[in-house]
């Protein structure tokens, strides 16, 4: 899908801020309730996030890609045939973000990377009200790592993607109830943990 990218430094990089970004103790602190048993990897591609991070510390992931030759390739080819093999793959679902309808209170973490600009602002909170509810109770994250605009957001009429301002992606947060508990920031990227609900009995030290 990256066309080589996989094999450069940058996704190593990538990689190993992710890792620091859910091993930070807030972070730590909720998987650990929701048991590290269930991922889901949205947006997924050929699953390079699953194979390289995901697997190695969630029991199980599943995948939400709407590319059905991506999909063909995570269930039967050799990128993620370890990963099968050891029974780390979930279910490999074949539709866009907007048709995903997470399980209630599934998923330790519903990670998103690269892949939430194609949905509307709409589309996108309510994308997010449904993960709300997919995840652990009083343990399950949302995690957005996404590149973000500076001043105001930009809308490529190529591929029909936006990329949003911080401040127009905490609006959308706000408007589907989500609680920001930690922020990190990549070369550029900013990275986003969110997790929701009923937050009065959660350290207010904890959230920023």
């Amino acid at each position: 899908m990256l066309g080589g990218f996989n094999n450069t430094r940058l996704p190593r990089v990538d990689i190993t801020g992710s890792r620091s970004f859910l091993g930070h103790a807030t972070i730590k602190k909720r998987l650990a309730t929701s048991s590290y048993a269930h991922a889901v990897d949205c947006g997924a591609g050929i699953g390079r996030i699953t194979k390289n991070l995901l697997s190695k510390i969630f029991d199980k992931t599943d995948l939400v890609e709407p590319i059905e030759s991506f999909n063909k390739d995570v269930m039967e080819g050799e990128y993620l045939k370890e990963e099968r093999e050891a029974g780390k793959i979930g279910q490999v679902l074949t539709m866009g973000l907007q048709q995903f309808v997470p399980e209630s209170g599934k998923y330790s973490v519903i990670w998103n990377q690269w892949c939430l600009g194609h949905l509307t602002d709409a589309d996108l909170v309510d994308y997010f009200r449904r993960c709300k509810d997919g995840i652990v109770p009083d343990g399950g994250i949302i995690v957005v790592k996404e590149n973000l605009a500076s001043g105001e957001d930009n809308y490529d009429a190529l591929d029909s993607s936006f990329t949003r301002t911080e401040k127009t992606l905490r609006a959308l947060f706000n408007k589907a109830g989500l609680k920001v508990i930690h922020v990190a920031e990549q070369h550029g990227m900013s990275f986003y943990g969110w997790y929701v609900a009923d937050i009065k009995d959660f350290p207010k030290d904890c959230i920023r």
